[in-house]
């Protein structure tokens, strides 16, 4: 194995493209995964604001697309405080999500909320995952426990309620 590898280079199933030196925690390398779908969530909250420019919710939206950048930002630091290259896009699973939510907008507001629904479920689950891991440093669960997971549960209680007014 070469000095610097592409994590998951040669592992199928692990999608990340933050370039990680040998010897480096493994958990690391799902880092760039976490940071995509962070960037996936700001890009799906821009795409169905769209749809309530002027409604009451649109401010609601964007407070979670906020929160959602404010998380890429911590991801992003992540990675760059241990001297590698963060993603700047949301990768292949952006065009995934993309597709989801334009699809879901055609059907009307329920939908697209219930698309953003589905990504904050689907965030919730990688983190609470992440927690289980044992090779992840306590202050990173710490900050998943009291911050980003209570942030995903929030949005989707919300999102729920936002669903059934309109």
């Amino acid at each position: 194995m070469s000095q610097w590898e592409i994590a998951g280079a040669g592992n199928p199933g692990l999608d990340t493209g933050v370039v990680i030196a040998e010897g480096s925690p493994i958990w690391l390398s799902d880092v760039g995964r976490l940071l995509r779908g962070e960037i996936s969530a700001v890009e799906a909250y821009d795409q169905v604001m769209e749809k309530f420019r002027s409604d009451p919710v649109a401010k609601r939206l964007r407070d979670f697309r906020s929160e959602h950048d404010r998380v890429a930002k911590f991801w992003r630091d992540e990675i760059l405080a241990r001297g590698y290259s963060p993603d700047e896009d949301s990768g292949p699973w952006g065009q995934v999500v993309f597709t989801i939510v334009g699809t879901a907008k055609l059907f009307g507001e329920s939908s697209a909320l219930q698309a953003l629904k589905s990504g904050e479920s689907h965030g919730l689950a990688e983190y609470n995952a992440i927690l289980k891991r044992d090779d992840v440093p306590e202050r990173i669960k710490k900050k998943l426990r009291e911050d980003f997971i209570p942030l995903q549960e929030r949005h989707i209680a919300s999102l729920e309620v936002i669903q059934q007014i309109v």
